[in-house]
């Protein structure tokens, strides 16, 4: 690590001994990101647990008031999906399926490093700075038998510590129009 490939081909003849000298140069080395885990942070190619990480700019890219709706299909082996077909239902998620059939199958949502109960769908997703997914058995290693269906590890922007008082002022807006295609005729009940 911290220095550039070197590549050298030499002839070596049968029964004869050849010594290669070769000179590295440095070079700067972007290394992977850290990984913040129940008990402080590691190297990402340290972590043996299966972690996926959404960024806020990721979860800007989809206008909705609901950051699970953000990461629907952006983490492979986490599914996604609404509870029903009605405007604002809740979100399912499950992590590596469904774990059991009379059980809970929610995963625990840790906030700032605080489990909570419920999910994160009433979270402006302004103030998410990342969503980490543990997905494997080092969530239950961390967080007990609330981890087994796996984890979302949720930060939240920090403002600046400079001694000062800071003040940011957001406004958020969408809006949204359904129409039906075709209305199909039906009948009425003394028609029928």
């Amino acid at each position: 690590l911290g220095y550039a490939p070197v590549t050298q081909q030499i002839s070596v003849t049968d029964g004869q001994s050849q010594t290669v000298d070769f000179s590295l140069r440095a070079v700067p080395l972007m290394l992977e990101g850290t990984v913040v885990v129940g008990y402080g942070t590691q190297d990402r190619r340290r972590v043996t647990g299966a972690v996926s990480t959404v960024q806020a700019e990721q979860i800007k890219d989809v206008p909705t008031a609901d950051p699970m709706k953000a990461l629907q299909g952006r983490i492979p082996g986490v599914e996604i999906v609404a509870a029903n077909n009605e405007p604002g239902a809740p979100m399912n998620v499950r992590i590596r399926g469904v774990r059991s059939l009379t059980a809970s199958n929610e995963p625990l949502y840790v906030v700032d490093g605080i489990p909570i109960t419920g999910g994160i769908q009433d979270f402006n997703p302004q103030m998410i700075e990342t969503i980490d997914v543990l997905k494997d058995a080092a969530a239950t290693a961390i967080y007990g038998s609330g981890g087994a269906n796996g984890v979302i590890l949720v930060t939240t922007k920090k403002g600046l510590r400079d001694g000062r008082l800071h003040s940011t002022y957001t406004a958020d807006t969408y809006y949204g129009m359904q129409d039906p295609l075709r209305l199909i005729p039906m009948m009425n009940l003394d028609q029928y």
